[in-house]
């Protein structure tokens, strides 16, 4: 008779016992809280974008975040603190690993946060929200995403910190129900918009033939206006104050006035980066002959093209000239402007935390 261990190891080998799983060498090692740390700026307009520490802590079924900028929240514009979270710590599921959002907000992307209030009431510093995205599989067998808000507590703001809190158990939902350790990244996102200016135009006329060059003085048109003192004082430069639309027999063209200079000079940070983005939208009206037309132009250029293009745009010191190729028979169009800057602060490493951590 042979011994049933001498047995196995005869048909398969010597046996190995299981030991614990450790952590792989190299691996952050998972645990209740963490913290996160990020340099300073090197652009003194960019400080109200400026991210420098975030952390959080896991403790009674919840996910408590702290958000701390360069400067009070009071001072800047709308915040997004968003967590990219691998609810089951595999980076070969979700997408990119990820498979949920998290995000606590804080402002209104119209006004700055010190604003006085539109409506009478509430402060665009008074806005606080919490949302999530997740993913989900269609009857396509595709996946996609959903947002929605999530349970918790919505953002307060204290000087430069934020805090909010999420239901831990919306990670243990999409998580792995053999580990409890999730990660995830931090992407802080700042941002404005101007309202946009809208003229319909009817080229009922020869028009006139305008040369791109960063002048106004050519334009006679309608001008539809827009207060200067929408953006903060540091975007300005994207903050639209006025437009006007002409024609010729081959182009139609707009151009929109800045309440300050600089959105060609815009220069990218090393550490917060975005622009300021112009948009044209130029939609033919009824009859049609010509498709509609979207086009950008971003903060830091000086120019789009050349005027044989379709689109041509030239940035002047506090303008922005534009013009679209037109087609024959083409009467009418509605030309819409909007402008909108988007910051974006990322942490460079991931957190890693345990949800079962004592």
């Amino acid at each position: 008779m042979i011994y049933a261990p001498l047995l196995t190891a005869v048909l398969f080998g010597p046996l190995v016992v299981a030991a614990p799983a450790m952590a792989q060498q190299g691996e952050p090692a998972a645990a209740r809280s963490g913290k996160l740390t990020d340099g300073p700026t090197g652009t003194p307009t960019r400080v109200h974008g400026d991210a420098r520490e975030f952390s959080a802590e896991v403790k009674d079924g919840m996910v408590h975040c702290t958000l701390k900028m360069a400067k009070p929240l009071i001072e800047g514009i709308f915040v997004c603190c968003e967590l990219r979270i691998d609810c089951d710590n595999n980076p070969k599921t979700g997408d990119a690993g990820d498979e949920l959002y998290v995000r606590g907000l804080v402002g209104s992307r119209f006004q700055p946060n010190g604003a006085a209030p539109t409506n009478g009431s509430t402060k665009p510093i008074e806005f606080a929200r919490l949302s999530q995205s997740y993913r989900v599989l269609t009857v396509r067998n595709t996946w996609t995403w959903l947002m929605n808000d999530i349970d918790g507590t919505p953002p307060v703001v204290d000087g430069d910190t934020m805090r909010f809190s999420f239901v831990l158990a919306r990670v243990r939902e999409f998580g792995d129900r053999y580990k409890s350790t999730f990660t995830f990244d931090v992407r802080v996102t700042t941002s404005c918009s101007d309202q946009p200016l809208e003229r319909v135009h009817s080229c009922a006329d020869e028009g006139l033939a305008i040369t791109l060059d960063g002048k106004d003085d050519e334009w006679s048109g309608i001008l539809v206006a827009d207060p200067g003192d929408e953006l903060h004082p540091h975007l300005r430069c994207a903050d639209l104050t006025g437009l006007r639309v002409d024609h010729s027999a081959e182009r139609v063209f707009a151009t929109v006035t800045l309440a300050e200079a600089g959105f060609a000079a815009w220069r990218q940070d090393n550490d917060v980066q975005g622009a300021p983005v112009v948009t044209f939208h130029l939609e033919p009206m009824y009859p049609r002959y010509q498709d509609p037309v979207t086009r950008e132009m971003r903060g830091g250029l000086a120019t789009h093209g050349t005027a044989n293009l379709p689109f041509h745009a030239v940035v002047g010191e506090k303008t922005i000239e534009a013009s679209f190729a037109r087609k024959t028979g083409q009467g009418r169009y509605r030309v819409l402007v909007r402008s909108d800057v988007e910051l974006e602060d990322r942490f460079t490493s991931r957190m890693t935390l345990d949800a079962e951590a004592k």
